[in-house]
């Protein structure tokens, strides 16, 4: 859940997010995934609306931000379902600025590495501008909390 054409990671995430469903043997339903857009002053009323289109709530939603999940969890808490014993949600930052969130299931993302890793890029792309583009992957890791049951 979250807007995939707002980053290009945004977009590999959710591609890697298909591609793990695949492996396990399973078929992304588009309808259950929320990846347009989200206005950021409209997200709760997206998400609500969202939601009161589903058929029936997916075991787990996955957020593009820690933001977003929270605001998803608050929401499910509102139409009586308990997370993670009825619905699972991880988010994605470890941005802990909300208080569930320090329930929440995410994504560390070292900034300081990855500042410090743009920066030399943009020093090399300075001094040599007609040198190919690199894509740079730095290492993450996931801290598993209460919110998918772990």
């Amino acid at each position: 859940m979250g807007d995939i054409g707002y980053a290009q990671s945004n977009r590999e995430r959710y591609e890697g997010f298909c591609q793990a469903l695949m492996d396990a043997g399973k078929t992304p339903n588009p309808s259950l995934c929320l990846t347009t857009p989200l206005g950021i002053d409209s997200y709760r009323e997206e998400i609500d609306s969202f939601l009161s289109s589903l058929s029936r709530m997916p075991d787990a939603f996955v957020c593009a931000s820690d933001y977003v999940a929270c605001i998803l969890m608050q929401l499910l808490e509102k139409r009586g379902l308990r997370v993670p014993e009825d619905v699972a949600v991880s988010g994605f930052d470890n941005n802990i600025e909300d208080l569930l969130a320090e329930n929440l299931t995410t994504v560390q993302v070292f900034n300081e590495e990855l500042g410090s890793r743009l920066a030399l890029q943009i020093l090399y792309r300075i001094k040599y501008p007609h040198t190919p583009h690199e894509v740079t992957y730095l290492e993450s890791k996931v801290l598993y909390r209460a919110s998918t049951g772990d």
